[in-house]
């Protein structure tokens, strides 16, 4: 190959230290030549070409988990950063030495604790380290290794390579890399193979291997505990769980039983043999680690301890990760393995020595100072303020013991496009290694970093390992000609799946009734002259019911605050708003489960452009009717769009609950006492037939006359009403016959002998018994039967959950249990 000259490239590296492409002359580097060579032939037009193909298959691609990481895309730089073969080897020597080592050290640490009796450690590093786990202590790791997948972040300077940072319990940036090299591989094809650059695909079936071998059943169930769905590495999480083909999980879908980790589906408890963590060590488990904890499972220390699960990589693990570790590294290396450190490193020291501290103090411009233990922020003492300079030492010389110094590192640059123009970015690579019983592999790639000064934003690369020789062509993916098996299931859905898609049925179901209620109670304070009616004082107390304000000489004196409060009061547990934010919040943890158009539609349900000066009712009219239309889409968005598979059904039938519920406590509320005046109880029928979307049907059978028992039969008994009782139940009895386990040998469960004796009584109901009233104004029997039928409903929806979503014990032959038994 022909060095080419950098000015073709239009790339003008800095004066100073070690550029990845371009050597001190001016002159491309050979592993480059042939990158820019293609390059150059491109030309402009072509390279926005396939700039654009790396956006879209970021952006389109199954393994992009949400379309809020587009900007992902973004940030993703075209040109690769490129390891030569013998740089390689150089790189798996070190990274090698460095899993054994750590893997030696935690053994260490939980366990004789030799470094620290012969006084090679100090005992702050064991003392005063917030993340050593007593809890594990003397535990014994699967396949005895405490870190199988390790990431080491690593820079080149002139003298060679240089880790700057190890990470040891959970590695980030092993699913980004995987995202980059995806799609840099697809916009550059030839490149990719001409160049001989080496494929993940063994790296992560190495990783997937280490897996099963782990497992101690032939089931070998193997989930990724994933962050939480705000966490910032979600993303990755479900990037990592499609491609390895893993369950992806989270807190609330695993149950602990007799020192056994299961997780909950909703054809019962699933014992889980191997859990690939995607969260720190503290949160693991919050009945042994830290009590606040909202990732991790009650009692799975306990099970790791008995052997019943593998976790990886083993909890305890982050106490490796101390920086001050570093200030004695090639000493612990020397101890354990006998050797020196292969991979040099920045000299670390540790402030807790006298002498240390006072000639740091003597010169510490071209020190960056860190906590001791912990993540912390880091202080670069060059770009401090002379004030800030002086507070940091006085700060330090208050507890030196827990701080460390480090040089500055020196970065290697390498060309960035941005705006427009190659521009020089200090970059790093975080390179990773998988251990396993036989062998350590290191992941024939990295996710690279580059720092643009002058960008607001930084960016990744694609890091090109290279090698003599055509590789292998081996992936985990299916390749694009070779036809997918065909399928209609829809899996093991996880129980916590099924309730927010049950509770999500069920608050969007309440926000449209709420909606239509305070919209009657709007229009009756719009057009009524008489505010103090008293079909309004009932509609108020209905609303009452929804925004915990029961003071009904509250409502009658101010009825439009008592309609803004139901509509519009943000901070409180009651209401329209508060639906509405616990269907975002929902939405939100469902989010790989709903299609694009579904989310852009909850994540702006019921807003409105309009503003709200004061609490007059009118206002009100355009945001109840923009919050039922969105109801009403998301219902037909449901209906034509979701397969229908258990998710959509305990969507809908937290729907259907909930409407019986809200119908119900509606007709309590306004037909249990008979309006004196009888143009009063008229208006009062009109609402409800409004409210309820019964206006058209009622007229069309029954003309202008409106009467109670008409419209409680509407309500209550017609099953060709979609908003009627009856038909909700009747659909719920349809779905539940296709839930799993339902009517298994012919019986009926308690479930559906709930539904049957429900749907039986609303059948031979007589509603004009029910619309009669006593002596005292009072109907009775329609008061005691709608209790009867909500306490009935109630129960439906107690034995839903008890026996799908919550798993007690009731099921005969499967494993259950009310509370965790740990």
């Amino acid at each position: 190959m022909n060095n080419s000259r950098s000015s073709s490239f239009d790339y003008v590296p800095p004066e100073n230290g070690y550029d990845e492409m371009v050597m001190s002359d001016g002159s491309i580097r050979p592993a480059f030549n042939e990158v820019v060579k293609r390059f150059n032939h491109f030309g402009p037009e072509e390279l926005k070409q396939r700039r654009r193909c790396i956006r879209s298959v970021l952006t389109d691609n199954d393994l992009v988990s949400s379309a809020r990481e587009r900007k992902h895309s973004e940030r993703l730089d075209a040109l690769p950063l490129i390891i030569t073969p013998s740089e390689r080897q150089e790189l798996e020597a070190g990274l090698k030495q460095r899993s054994r080592l750590f893997n030696m050290l935690a053994w260490d640490l939980y366990g004789e604790q030799k470094l620290w009796k012969s006084g090679i450690l100090p005992p702050a590093l064991l003392h005063a380290n917030p993340d050593f786990l007593r809890a594990v202590w003397g535990s014994v790791p699967p396949s005895n290794i405490w870190i199988h997948l390790m990431g080491c972040d690593v820079i080149r300077t002139a003298n060679g390579f240089c880790i700057i940072g190890d990470h040891l319990q959970t590695p980030e940036g092993l699913g980004k890399a995987l995202e980059n090299r995806l799609a840099v591989g697809r916009a550059f094809p030839a490149m990719f193979r001409d160049l001989y650059v080496e494929r993940l695909a063994g790296f992560f079936k190495t990783l997937l291997n280490c897996f099963g071998s782990i497992s101690q059943t032939s089931d070998k169930r193997i989930v990724l505990l994933a962050t939480s769905p705000e966490h910032e590495k979600r993303n990755e999480d479900a990037v990592l769980a499609r491609y390895l083909g893993l369950q992806l999980v989270e807190n609330d879908d695993l149950a602990v039983r007799k020192q056994h980790v299961y997780l909950k589906t909703l054809e019962g408890l699933k014992q889980i043999d191997v859990i690939f963590r995607r969260i720190d060590d503290g949160m693991c488990d919050p009945l042994e680690l830290r009590i606040d904890s909202g990732e991790g499972a009650s009692g799975l220390i306990s099970s790791m301890r008995a052997g019943n699960v593998s976790v990886i990589n083993a909890i305890g693990s982050g106490a490796l990760e101390a920086p001050l570790f570093r200030a004695f590294l090639p000493e612990i290396c020397r101890e354990l393995l006998g050797e020196e450190l292969l991979l040099s490193m920045p000299k670390c020291h540790w402030l807790g020595e006298k002498t240390v501290w006072e000639g740091v103090q003597e010169n510490p411009e071209n020190l960056i100072f860190r906590p001791a233990f912990g993540k912390g922020k880091s202080f670069d003492y060059s770009t401090m303020t002379p004030v800030a300079q002086l507070s940091l030492l006085d700060r330090i010389g208050d507890e030196p013991q827990a701080w460390i110094a480090e040089p500055r590192p020196e970065f290697s640059t390498a060309p960035v496009w941005h705006d427009g123009k190659w521009c020089s970015a200090k970059v790093s690579m975080r390179m990773f290694s998988v251990t396993t019983p036989d062998t350590i592999q290191i992941m024939p790639g990295a996710l690279g970093f580059a720092n643009i000064p002058t960008a607001i934003r930084n960016c990744t690369k694609d890091v090109w390992v290279l090698a003599d020789q055509p590789v292998e062509q081996f992936s985990l993916l299916v390749p694009t000609g070779q036809p997918v098996p065909l399928s209609r299931a829809g899996g093991d859905l996880p129980s916590r799946s099924a309730n927010n898609l049950y509770l999500l049925g069920g608050h969007i179901e309440t926000a449209e009734f709420l909606a239509r209620l305070a919209r009657g109670i709007a229009l009756r304070l719009t057009d009524q002259a008489m505010p103090e009616a008293p079909e309004l004082s009932l509609l108020l107390q209905a609303g009452a019911e929804y925004t915990g304000e029961n003071n009904g000489g509250f409502q009658l004196a101010d009825p439009e605050n008592a309609l803004w409060t139901l509509v519009m009061k943000t901070g409180r547990n009651h209401g329209i708003q508060h639906e509405l934010k616990e269907v975002r919040r929902l939405a939100t943890q469902l989010r790989d489960r709903i299609s694009e158009d579904t989310w852009h539609l909850i994540h702006n349900f019921g807003s409105t452009e309009s503003t709200f000066d004061d609490t007059d009712a009118a206002t009100l009219l355009p945001f109840l009717g923009k919050l039922i239309t969105d109801s009403i889409v998301f219902a037909g968005l449901a209906s034509e769009n979701m397969t229908r598979g258990y998710g959509w059904r305990f969507m809908e039938m937290g729907r259907k609950l909930e409407r019986c519920r809200r119908y119900l406590q509606l007709l309590s509320n306004t037909l249990g006492t008979v309006l004196i005046d009888e143009q009063c109880e008229t208006r009062l029928l009109q609402v409800l037939l409004g409210i309820g979307d019964c206006s058209m049907t009622y007229h069309r059978r029954y003309g202008g006359r409106l009467q109670p028992a008409p419209v409680i039969d509407l309500f209550l008994c017609d099953e060709t009403n979609p908003r009627s009782v009856a038909f909700q139940i009747m659909s719920l009895n349809n779905e539940a016959k296709s839930l799993p386990h339902a009517g298994r040998e012919g019986l009926l469960l308690p479930l559906d002998r709930e539904l049957l004796q429900l749907m039986t009584e609303l059948r031979l109901m007589d509603v004009y018994q029910l619309a009669q009233s006593g002596p005292d104004g009072q109907r009775t029997q329609l008061i005691q039967d709608l209790s009867r039928w909500m306490q009935a409903v109630d129960r439906i929806a107690e034995l839903l959950t008890r026996d799908y979503l919550n798993h007690a014990p009731r099921r005969s032959g499967s494993m259950m249990a009310m509370a965790t038994e740990v």
